[in-house]
């Protein structure tokens, strides 16, 4: 098995999990979200990554929340 530092484990699952995966499987459902509702604007957890692209997409403003202490 290989093994990766954990510096090396956070870029692979911020890049593979919540930039790739994650985004590609809510980014349908986001987009037609932001069609239909037409939000005011947008709010989104800073390590998700769909919601940026379907507003940017839409031309929606968006911001970011935390929810890290």
């Amino acid at each position: 098995m290989a093994t990766v530092s954990a510096d090396e484990a956070n870029v692979i699952v911020i890049r593979d999990v919540f930039g790739r995966l994650d985004a590609t499987a809510g980014l349908p459902r986001l987009r037609q979200g932001c069609e239909e509702w037409r939000p005011d604007i947008g709010v989104r957890e800073t390590a998700e990554y769909g919601s940026a692209i379907a507003a940017e997409v839409s031309r929606e403003p968006l911001t970011c929340a935390s929810a890290s202490v």
